[in-house]
């Protein structure tokens, strides 16, 4: 396996990760720092310089490099085909916003049951 082989199936696995935290309810608002990480330091090297007032422009920027859409944390269509997902395309764009997270997969979709997914591609 090359490095560029290892580094897409990491991207692959993360936008599957993504899938299920989303349909789980955890999505674009559990991307800030908690409190005391996000708070401004009161000694040490960091003293005085606050990572918060910096906190939005850093997601512009990981989600543009990334290839998810920024207000949903979405992956986009075209990243999910680069990435040999394109499956997920209709988990991630076809779902009702009214649907509650976990409860409906998508027809041919997949199931999170335990730690095992059922219904995805690669069971035929």
């Amino acid at each position: 396996m090359t490095v560029d082989e290892a580094m897409r199936m990491g991207r692959r696995t993360a936008a599957i990760l993504r899938a299920v935290l989303l349909r789980c309810g955890l999505g674009p608002e559990t991307d800030y720092p908690s409190k005391r990480y996000g708070s401004t330091p009161v000694d040490g090297p960091g003293k005085g310089i606050a990572i918060s007032e910096q906190w939005e422009k850093m997601l512009d920027v990981f989600y543009a490099d990334i290839g998810y859409d920024r207000k949903t944390t979405k992956p986009k269509p075209e990243t999910l085909k680069a990435l040999g997902a394109d499956w997920l395309i209709p988990v991630f764009w076809a779902r009702s916003a009214k649907s509650p997270p976990c409860l409906d997969p998508p027809a041919g979709g997949m199931v999170l049951v335990g730690a095992h997914f059922q219904g995805g591609p690669w069971r035929k």
